[in-house]
């Protein structure tokens, strides 16, 4: 069974400083490696053999990872598994190669000093230094925490937990805000689309992080009259669109529709903002 989560005492928990960037440059906590022979000189040459050709099949490379070091646990063989996806071969190759040596040439200890981590703990102690920041809080969420009190891949069970039991939304409405796409004009309608920008960085607390994968794009429909209040401030490049309306999804565009009932532009705000602001009589003062 490996330590790939460290207890959380203050002498062997890892802080962030001790991680370093994503990068192959291993930090310098790390044992030397010996330049003597090593006890598992044989295995790395079959590894550097074998491995190669497996680096298109998953489940394969993770098996024979998992059998040299040694782990036989559902969790671990896991996080080895999301460790290969995260990284190229070539890199998964170095890491086992990396893992080897150090414990061909003395092992390495835990942060306490008190015994040796066996082969899946130093693979795991190097592999958080070579992941991904990103990556890092999705394969080993105990020793990177976030904000987030669950993670995107975890949502559906819960959803359909919560689904037992719908609740009920008095007319929902969206705001949607940014340049809008090819606008195409017919009758009283004006057709147009946005596509959601890449996820926020940051979001409230308790929030899982968003997954990178492509946005649902909205079609809007915004009436001609409302089209017609904003359509030459919209001219200006670093104008953008404020759109307030209801949503429904097409699944047959696999696109969130909005029939817009409020439409205006945010130079058009800031001019009535500034407006209104001039129109404030003057407070005197009495005496």
């Amino acid at each position: 069974m490996s330590e790939e989560v460290e207890p959380t005492t203050s002498s062997e928990s890892t802080s962030s400083t001790e991680i370093a960037a994503s990068t192959e440059d291993v930090s310098s906590t790390e044992p030397t490696v010996s330049d003597t022979p090593n006890p598992f000189d044989e295995q790395i040459a079959t590894i550097q053999k074998l491995m190669p050709g497996m680096a298109k099949e998953l489940e394969k490379i993770t098996s024979y990872t998992a059998e040299i070091l040694q782990e036989t646990e559902e969790k671990p063989i896991n996080q080895i598994r999301q460790v290969i996806a995260t990284l190229t071969a070539k890199k998964v190759i170095k890491l086992l190669v990396k893992t080897l040596k150090i414990e061909g040439s003395g092992g390495m200890p835990v942060y306490n000093g008190s015994r040796r981590r066996t082969l899946g703990g130093i693979f795991f102690f190097l592999a958080q230094r070579w992941v991904d920041p990103k990556y890092r809080i999705i394969i080993w969420p105990e020793m990177f925490p976030t904000h987030a009190t669950i993670n995107w891949a975890d949502r559906i069970p819960l959803i359909k937990e919560a689904v037992k039991e719908v609740g009920q939304a008095n007319i929902p409405r969206l705001i949607l805000i940014g340049r809008p796409g090819k606008v195409i004009e017919k009758g009283k309608v004006v057709l147009t689309t946005m596509q959601p920008k890449p996820q926020p960085k940051s979001l409230p607390k308790g929030l899982p992080m968003l997954p990178e994968e492509p946005t649902t794009p909205y079609i809007l429909y915004i009436g001609s009259k409302q089209w017609r209040k904003v359509k030459d401030s919209l001219s200006n490049k670093n104008d953008e669109l404020i759109v307030e309306g209801y949503p429904a999804f097409n699944p047959q565009l696999k696109a969130i529709t909005v029939f817009a009932i409020k439409t205006s532009t945010k130079l058009i705000e800031e001019s009535r903002r500034a407006k209104q602001r001039m129109e404030v009589p003057a407070v005197t003062a009495t005496t």
